[in-house]
């Protein structure tokens, strides 16, 4: 490829054409109309008082308006952690003072004389039950142990169950359901007096008007036939029941039992009670059987009268 030619300058050297225009541009002689020394450029930085520009530097400049912005939201924090500490601290106090007067100020306390008592029956003296309650008295009804006190009243003679109730706010309902004898047993010089499960519910002189007198011994072997009473005396309706004088018994098999107007059932054992009682009410009131003197209904499927 062929070289462009030389232009011939007036300093008596060659400058090639390409370069020649941008030597006239970049430096012209050896002093500018200005005075510019050679080579220097021809963009001139006015004078001002700012920092000089340093490259590769950015001038840091601080917003008081952020600043003062983040120390109000951390202000703003702190107030609401307060806040919420001071709500959880006046719950705990709330609750405190609410489980003192619920549990343990007077408030709720047991009174003695909103006590009721009901369902003494014949055997139960009510004074024991008091006793009892009396040992619970002034207790917060939220504290009460009903557990423990229907306890300690079950242990009180003549009592078979009972069922306590608060009543609210300082009152107790105590419900008794009481051993009432049905029978009465001669023992040591009077009777010892028996309910329907052959528990001992109390002692007396002589047998209450109205219930039968048991003659048969019922210790140790006893029991066996006194079982057998039992079921006899639980199966009868009530006004059968209410006729009856004596139960006597030989052995379990033999129970037997003589009637206050002179007539007297043969009850055999234990089994087919209800069938036997059935059995006695039909001859009983049968034109030809009521005025017999004795009922076999020992084998109630072949009765015998006589």
């Amino acid at each position: 490829m062929a070289s462009s030619p030389s232009i011939p300058s007036a300093a008596g050297t060659s400058v090639h054409p390409r370069t020649a225009g941008h030597a006239r541009t970049s430096g012209e002689g050896t002093a500018g109309a200005g005075g510019r020394p050679p080579g220097a450029s021809a963009f001139v930085v006015p004078e001002t008082d700012a920092v000089p520009l340093v490259p590769g530097q950015r001038r840091q400049v601080v917003s008081t308006g952020l600043a003062a912005r983040l120390a109000e939201r951390d202000a703003q924090r702190r107030r609401r952690w307060w806040v919420r500490g001071a709500w959880v601290a006046a719950g705990f106090v709330v609750l405190g003072a609410l489980v003192w007067g619920v549990f343990f100020s007077p408030l709720f306390a047991l009174d003695a004389d909103e006590v009721v008592i009901s369902g003494e029956g014949t055997v139960i003296e009510p004074g024991d039950v008091v006793a009892v309650v009396d040992g619970v008295v002034d207790v917060p009804l939220p504290r009460l142990d009903t557990v423990a006190l229907r306890g300690r009243i079950l242990d009180v003679p003549g009592v078979r169950d009972v069922r306590l109730t608060r009543d609210w706010p300082r009152g107790l309902t105590v419900e008794l359901v009481s051993r009432e004898p049905v029978a009465a047993v001669p023992q040591g010089g009077g009777v010892v007096l028996l309910d329907d499960e052959g528990v001992q519910v109390g002692r007396a002189d002589a047998a209450p008007e109205g219930l039968p007198t048991m003659t048969f011994d019922i210790a140790d072997e006893g029991r066996r036939t006194l079982e057998s009473a039992l079921i006899l005396l639980n199966a009868l309706p009530e006004g059968l029941a209410a006729e009856i004088a004596t139960i006597s018994a030989e052995s379990p098999d033999d129970v037997r039992m003589t009637l206050r107007g002179g007539a007297t059932i043969l009850w055999g054992g234990k089994s087919d009670a209800a069938l036997k009682v059935r059995v006695v009410e039909v001859l009983r009131s049968a034109k030809k059987t009521k005025g017999s003197k004795v009922f076999d209904v020992s084998a109630p499927t072949a009765p015998i009268t006589r």
